[in-house]
């Protein structure tokens, strides 16, 4: 039988790659061999003396052996050597035919190869003699068998793929199972930490409104005791107040009754104190003089340091005169101010608008000397009034506005919203006096504390009684520029007052769409500027050292060696810096 050398060499492989796989593979056998020469094919051969021996596993019992075997017969060149080569009639048996299916095999082991694929099983003995293969056979069947093998390569590694395909669906999915159960768990948790939580409130309240009762308990008691021992003091009789009590659920059952009557037999009082916590009493309004007496009473036994003799009382009807009336500028709230715009306190204008709730109801005890209007809810003086301010958003950051910034349409802007977006960058930006929405430009921006829609008589009136306010007031850029060099970025459109010193108006040749590119213009000089000066005063520091127009010497020169020549090759200092 040939040697796997030979076998090998047959095939059409090189003879140094052949004794480099035999060598690796220690002789293990043609299977190894043959898989170190394709593993390893198109790779430089190394010198065989540096090649180190390794013993190869024996190959696994697959087709592949059994083709290795059926090609390493076909290469074989003498016949078997089995008993069965010599047939009955003297002549010399040159091979194996069967006779099922007429084909000849060179011995036994090829015969039994294709026993065991075909599963015939009836064998004799051949006088035929098997041609050797040619050279252009033996490539062609090099290539079959290595076409086998890559297709049965190809075959595993797919199946292979599969499985791990397979695997990691398994383990993703047992990876959801896994974080939807934590998922849940944490669910289960928060909620309940969160009943836990409205138990511990509802506990607190509790505790709280059980501490609450009898500390009012306590203060009644004291102010019982008090006015005994003070009414035993003056020499009279102490009388025990009909109904009296602090806040509380008894407050709130007094004085339900008392609301339905028109007459009502008791009266609800808050008390602010300059410090502390209000006071809310429920009394009889028999008596106003004697209800004030208990009131002030009240008062003294929570407060020992108030007396009862001296305390004073004061409401907050009427209002407080708005301090901003009086002024040049006037108010800018005008009907919606909540202050008396008058010499003495009185109604608000906002007031004199307001209908009166208990009028509305029915009956109000005030008669003509409420603060309110008396006029039915159906009156054409109410169904007239304008949409309240309330309704809107601001279109910047969609909260309720106090303050309006109106604009030349009808978008909503909260004031000081809107003025945010007018600082350096914006105006260098090209963005400035535009709507932050639609970028409808707008020369002007008017505060109001209504909204009113744009093209009505109240927009108008608001905006020309905005004007007029500002034309009493000196412009700030006008006031800091110099006399001999007049400047404001708004020029001719500004709505601040631009007076000279003798009194006279000063009037811009220029509007705001030429002045403003000056602006713009000395804002980035004024930019670069200040990053010059920080740089430098950086450097100065750090050498110790500040020119003579910075304030003088931090150290002396001459501690550190430094003179005014040193730093006349500078050329990129800045010219207000060079001595």
């Amino acid at each position: 039988m040939a040697s796997d050398r030979e076998q090998l060499l047959a095939m059409g492989f090189a003879s140094d790659r052949v004794d480099w796989a035999l060598k690796a593979t220690n002789n293990a056998g043609l299977q190894p061999a043959m898989d170190h020469i394709f593993e390893n094919e198109g790779k430089p051969v190394p010198d065989l003396a540096q090649v180190s021996s390794t013993s190869a596993p024996p190959p696994p019992a697959n087709d592949d052996d059994e083709d290795m075997e059926a090609l390493r017969a076909q290469y074989e060149g003498g016949a078997g050597d089995s008993a069965e080569g010599v047939p009955a009639s003297g002549a010399v048996a040159q091979s194996i035919k069967c006779s099922q299916c007429g084909k000849i095999f060179r011995d036994t082991a090829l015969a039994n190869f294709h026993a065991e694929k075909s599963g015939h099983n009836q064998f004799e003995e051949s006088t035929e003699e098997i041609k050797p293969l040619t050279d252009e056979e033996k490539k062609q069947k090099l290539e079959e068998l290595r076409t086998r093998m890559i297709e049965k390569r190809a075959l595993k590694a797919a199946e292979d793929a599969k499985e791990a395909k397979a695997n990691e669906l398994i383990r993703r999915k047992a990876g959801q199972d896994l974080g939807d159960i934590k998922e849940e768990l944490q669910l289960k948790e928060a909620e309940k930490e969160a009943r836990q939580r409205r138990q511990d409130k509802i506990d607190d309240a509790k505790a709280k409104a059980a501490v609450r009762a009898q500390i009012e308990a306590d203060k009644k008691a004291r102010a019982e005791k008090a006015a005994k021992e003070k009414a035993l003091r003056e020499g009279r009789e102490y009388q025990q107040p009909p109904v009296s009590g602090v806040g509380g659920s008894t407050t709130a059952s007094s004085a339900a009754p008392g609301a339905k009557s028109s007459e009502a037999k008791t009266t609800r009082l808050q008390i602010r104190l300059a410090s502390g916590a209000p006071i809310v009493l429920t009394m009889s309004s028999d008596s106003i003089h004697q209800a004030l007496h208990e009131v002030a009473l009240h008062v003294e036994s929570d407060n020992p340091q108030i007396s009862s003799q001296t305390v004073t009382f004061a409401t907050t009807f009427p209002r407080a005169i708005c301090r901003y009336f009086s002024t040049p500028r006037g108010c800018r709230a005008g009907s919606t101010c909540l202050y008396a715009h008058s010499s003495a306190p009185g109604t608000s204008p906002r007031q004199e608008k307001q209908t009166c709730y208990f009028y509305n109801k029915g009956h109000c005890r005030r008669g003509t000397s409420c603060w309110y209007l008396h006029i039915k809810p159906d009156s054409k003086e109410v169904n007239d009034k304008p949409k309240e301010s309330e309704d809107l958003v601001c279109s910047i950051c969609f909260e309720v506005p106090t303050e309006f910034g109106l604009l030349e349409h009808s978008l909503a802007f909260i004031a000081n919203t809107r003025k945010r977006s007018t600082d350096t960058d914006v105006v260098i930006s090209n963005t400035n006096k535009t709507c932050p929405v639609c970028r409808a430009p707008s020369k002007f921006i008017t505060p109001s504390s209504r909204f009113t829609p744009k093209d009505t008589p109240e927009r108008a009136r608001c905006v020309e009684g905005y004007k007029s306010t500002l034309g009493k007031i000196p412009c700030k850029y006008f006031t800091k520029s110099s006399p001999d060099n007049r400047f404001c970025p708004y020029g001719k459109d500004c709505f601040y007052q631009h007076q000279n010193d003798d009194g006279t108006p000063y009037i811009f040749a220029e509007g705001v769409d030429s002045m403003m590119e000056k602006y713009k213009a000395r804002q980035i000089a004024s930019r670069t500027t200040r990053a010059t000066t920080a740089i430098m005063e950086t450097i100065m520091a750090t050498h110790h050292w500040v020119p003579h127009g910075l304030g003088g010497h931090y150290d002396s020169d001459e501690d550190y060696g430094y003179e005014e020549s040193d730093f006349s090759d500078i050329d990129w200092l800045p010219t207000t810096l060079i001595f």
